[in-house]
């Protein structure tokens, strides 16, 4: 019995490490041409209105294994319903001088949903990095129209060009099995005290008998 509960709590505060973004590369445009690079970050104090002015591309991660209290509306993938637990990556380019860059990021899970249009990205801000300001100037999300991105499987694609504020888009993946930093579920909080308080009901017991 002492085993089951040990294992049944640690089966609830363990499990595999959350959703990332994993690499990427730039495959044209101006920006490689002038140096650009891709680039994984932390997330940064601010991120929208000309934070970086340089050609690099950037991918950092948002919250992870968050579950999803209302539909989410992505820009390409469709409705997401509520309910899935899932991860946010944010995505920027942020030239000075105007550029193109095409390239490409992976990810650890399976992408479903990008979000690129500015009120889309306003509306799904709660799901960012603690401590990152998200600046909501007039032109961002995606500068132009002619500013496209796409995904299949763990790959997101883009095509952009942009200047001032820069293009950023947010990718959303599926949360994997087990995130520890997912909220558990009330029936998980409730086996994990059970089997916390078996561990020590049995301590307890012990601690009785030895001193018999």
């Amino acid at each position: 019995m002492r085993i089951l509960a040990a294992t049944t709590a640690a089966a609830l505060l363990a499990g595999p490490a959350a959703a990332v973004v994993t690499g990427g590369g730039l495959t044209g445009g101006t920006a490689l041409s002038n140096g650009g690079v891709f680039q994984i970050i932390a997330p940064p104090t601010a991120v929208g209105q000309n934070n970086f002015d340089n050609n690099n591309v950037r991918a950092f991660n948002e919250v992870q294994g968050f579950t999803l209290p209302s539909a989410l509306t992505t820009n390409l993938g469709g409705t997401i319903a509520a309910g899935t637990k899932i991860n946010s990556h944010y995505m920027n380019f942020d030239p000075g001088p105007s550029r193109s860059v095409t390239g490409f990021a992976t990810f650890d899970q399976p992408v479903i949903g990008l979000i690129w249009t500015r009120a889309s990205l306003m509306a799904s801000h709660y799901l960012g990095a603690p401590g990152t300001s998200y600046l909501n100037p007039s032109a961002v999300g995606f500068e132009t129209s002619q500013d496209s991105a796409s995904f299949s499987g763990n790959m997101v694609n883009f095509r952009l060009t942009a200047s001032n504020p820069g293009d950023s888009w947010r990718v959303i993946t599926l949360a994997p099995a087990g995130d520890p930093n997912a909220v558990p579920e009330p029936s998980s909080w409730a086996m994990l005290i059970a089997g916390l308080g078996l561990v020590g009901a049995v301590r307890r017991k012990r601690r009785v008998t030895v001193a018999a």
